[in-house]
């Protein structure tokens, strides 16, 4: 993808979630202004109630009787500032209108004196004058109304304010002011940095383009890296899925490929080995080992898993593995072309249990006819089958293990692997006990 089609790709991306977040933030903005200006207004009304509760406390009785100059003034007073909803009620002690105000024309009349108000909701009792009631009135209209009542306790009464349900809200022209300022911000903000952050991202993608133009060898040696490891963790898997047929505890194969790899990096300090195991046939070996028995997902489990002795027939059948995996492997390449590792691998897998004096299997070859990789692997694969632990027995001290394959030099084994092997078999114990569990049990079938 190019820079410019990339730029407009995340542009959209980052426009969209902007216009989205807009729209939850004005949705949050709009109810919490609308919020916080009926709270507002009815902390107004209470402050107001109160005012005029206490003005009420000074006159006289007689003076507050409807038309009385007392009640005159707080009208007045109350006019002044009241919502065109409002109504003003003075009470007595049982809740019930005494007298009662509002204004013309912009509300029906209030309920008759001498009636309780019809209260959906209070805060309190009537009877107690120390406490304001807070609550919902409903009116003769069937509307509701927000009301609070002051106590006069000079009075034995109240006087209550109300408003229409509704008209406590913030005005319109008010909310779209705030609105604007609030998204206003919050978009210069939001805006600012995903500006950031993208002109960050285009100046990261723009200089790994540089440097890819400027040292094409260093981009392809990274592709180069990455091929070899995916190949390496193609062919583990591999090697995985055929040794999950045989009862092994599952490390036998990282076994396989450090003591491959050790005995190979000994024949190369040999002169007459060093043209022929360079440093990359030394980590070869010690990933394509990992496929040496990878013929044995086409051997039955009644004979791969059996604990005792195999028959003649079955002991045939079993050294059919080596011949299974060379033939998978060749079709491999067949399809994607020979390459070294598949090479080497193949003459692991259909080698490894050939004998130096030719009597091995599958095809009796001997000497230098077995290929190098598969006389390394062979001394590898019997060192770790006689120091495992099988099903049908125990495993063999580490000094046993070295006397049988020293022993076994000129007839099972290239006795020059031997050799290395002899010069860094402290090694071998080394990293055995490192690989070797205290309570692992290898069950891999031994076909020595």
């Amino acid at each position: 993808m190019t820079n410019r089609r990339l730029f407009t790709v995340i542009l959209l991306a980052q426009s969209g979630c902007v216009a989205v977040g807009l729209m939850f933030h004005q949705l949050y903005v709009s109810s919490g202004v609308a919020q916080a200006q009926a709270d507002e207004a009815r902390a107004g009304l209470m402050r107001q109630v109160g005012l005029l509760g206490a003005e009420l406390e000074q006159q006289s009785l007689s003076s507050l009787r409807q038309g009385g100059h007392g009640w005159e003034r707080v009208l007045a007073r109350w006019r002044a500032a009241a919502n065109p909803t409002d109504r003003l009620y003075l009470l007595d002690e049982q809740g019930q209108v005494l007298i009662a105000a509002d204004k013309p024309a912009t509300h029906s009349s209030p309920d008759g004196l001498g009636h309780a108000l019809t209260w959906i909701q209070a805060s309190a009792d009537w009877g107690r004058f120390d406490e304001p009631i807070r609550g919902v009135l409903k009116d003769a209209t069937g509307d509701r109304e927000v009301a609070f009542a002051q106590g006069l306790a000079s009075h034995d009464g109240y006087l209550l304010l109300t408003r229409l349900a509704g008209d406590e809200k913030v005005s319109p022209a008010l909310l779209r002011g705030t609105l604007w300022a609030a998204s206003g911000i919050t978009l210069l903000w939001t805006v600012g940095l995903l500006a950031v952050t993208l002109f960050m991202l285009m100046s990261y993608r723009e200089r790994g383009d540089s440097i890819t133009r400027a040292h094409p060898d260093v981009e392809a040696l990274k592709q180069a890296q990455t091929l070899v490891r995916t190949q390496e963790t193609v062919i583990f898997g591999l090697a995985k899925l055929s040794d999950s047929r045989d009862p092994d505890t599952g490390r036998h194969l990282e076994r396989i490929a450090q003591f491959s790899s050790m005995l190979a990096a000994g024949l190369r300090q040999r002169p007459e080995f060093r043209d022929r195991v360079t440093p990359a046939f030394v980590q070869l070996i010690g990933i394509s080992s990992a496929l040496h028995d990878i013929g044995k997902v086409g051997v039955e489990d009644s004979i791969l898993r059996k604990p005792g002795t195999l028959t003649f027939e079955e002991r045939a059948r079993m050294q059919l593995h080596t011949q299974i995996g060379a033939d998978c492997l060749r079709e491999i390449e067949r399809r994607l072309g020979s390459t070294n590792f598949l090479q080497m691998a193949r003459e692991i897998v259909s080698a490894h249990h050939e004998w130096w004096d030719g009597q091995g299997y599958p095809l009796g070859l001997a000497g230098e006819q077995i290929p190098l990789s598969a006389r390394i692997v062979a001394v590898a694969d019997v060192y770790d089958a006689l120091n495992s632990k099988r099903a049908y027995k125990e495993a063999l001290p580490h000094e046993q293990c070295v006397a049988a394959i020293a022993e076994a030099a000129g007839t099972q084994f290239d006795p020059r692997v031997v050799e290395v092997f002899l010069q860094i078999e402290d090694r071998f114990r080394q990293r055995a006990e490192q690989f070797h569990t205290p309570e692992e049990e290898d069950q891999h079938v031994s076909t020595i």
